[in-house]
Parts: C-alpha cells; structure tokens; sequence
C-alpha cells in the first residue's frame, strides 16, 4: 500500500475526459412504462439525442436505471435537461 500511496497518494478529481460515466438512478416500478414510452419510442428517442446508453432493470419492485455515455454532459443532460452547462458542473 506504501508503493501505491507514494505513485498516487490521493484519488483524481475528475475522471480522463473520454472515460465512460455512469450514473445509476432508482425510480418508482410504475415509473418504467412511462420512462420507456409506447414500443420504447422514448428511451429510444433520448439515447438518440443524447447519445447516452440507457439499461432499465426490474430490482424489488423498484427501477434501477443506468445511464452512461463518454461525456458527462450527456449524462446528466438526461437527467437533468433543464439545468445549463454551468450547473451540471456543480452536480459532478
């Protein structure tokens, strides 16, 4: 542990900028039909534009989904569309 703390002796900040970032967030089970639209036109249309993957899974009656893109911006611009640039920096 020595070697390591001596090359690295505290985590980074922020990750590379093209490091893939996942946020998991867990939503109502009701929740799920709505967040996937009609034939998954909606989950469709948001990885389309934002280009996130989105992973929706049944967990205890509860809905854990996954979002992950390589910018974080496209990330929380999913979850958080109304926020500008500036803030989401804040979310980090």
């Amino acid at each position: 542990m020595d070697i390591i703390t001596e090359t690295m002796p505290a985590p980074r900040e922020d990750l590379k900028p093209h490091a893939p970032r996942i946020v998991t967030v867990i939503v109502d089970k009701d929740q799920i039909g709505a967040l996937i639209g009609p034939g998954g036109k909606i989950i469709q249309d948001m990885q389309e534009k934002s280009g996130a993957t989105i992973n929706i899974e049944e967990v205890d009656n509860k809905g854990i989904v996954d979002v992950s893109a390589i910018k974080h911006l496209h990330v929380f611009g999913l979850l958080l569309p109304n926020r500008r640039k500036e803030q989401y920096m804040m979310v980090l």
